[in-house]
Order: C-alpha cells, then structure tokens, then sequence
C-alpha cells in the first residue's frame, strides 16, 4: 500500500474516502494508526493523532436463502458451480474466500478448512 503523510487532520483523510466502503476505509486508516503507535513504542513520536474509525453498522451479510429456496436455485446452475456454490452455502464463506482455498496437502476421506489471515 502506497502510503503519503501530510499535515492537517487526519478525519480529513476519510472523508475524502467516503466513496469506498466503511470497513475498507477503516482497515486503511487502522495500519495507519498501528504505524503511529509503533513509534511512539519505540520511542521514534512523543504522540500522534487519534485517528477516528467510521461506523460499520449495517455491515452485516445479507440475502440468506431457506434450504429449499436454495436447492431451487441450485438447480438451475451450471453443473461446474454447483459444488462451490454448496461449499459456500454450507460454510456461510464468500466467493473470494473459497476461490483463495487451495487444495494441496488434503488427505481424504477427511478435510481441514483454515482460511488464511491475509487480504489481497
């Protein structure tokens, strides 16, 4: 992440993002304030701004589907998704998150899902 520091307020800052989505503005503004706190740590900064996160309020997964509407709409997909798609329904994951899992390393008859703690 490119990154420049400026003068002023930081609430200008997100402001100036609002277009983008609450929680994606808060993650930036977060590795800013991990970056702040680290060098006052290190004795590097006396102090620094507080930097304030907007409300993630609403943010909540929608759009869930009952078991019979769901096999209603899985029987109209592509075969090729259905899989997928069922993994995503009974796991509650999102598309990325499934698209990212990688099968190496899997034994059957049983299988370990971890989802990595990185964001792309």
């Amino acid at each position: 992440m490119n990154c420049e520091l400026l003068e002023g307020d930081p609430d200008a800052a997100t402001s100036e993002r609002r277009p983008k989505a609450p929680a994606t503005v808060n993650r930036s503004t977060q590795l800013l304030a991990q970056a702040y706190k680290l060098a006052i740590q290190r004795r590097r900064l006396s102090n620094g701004p507080v930097i304030r996160h907007l409300s993630e309020g609403g943010n909540a997964r929608q759009g869930f589907f009952l078991a019979a509407e769901f096999r209603a709409v899985l029987d109209h997909m592509p075969e090729y998704l259905r899989d997928f798609t069922r993994f995503g329904y009974l796991t509650g994951w999102r598309k990325g998150e499934i698209a990212s899992l990688r099968l190496k390393g899997v034994r059957p008859p049983t299988a370990f899902f971890r989802k990595a703690n990185k964001r792309k």
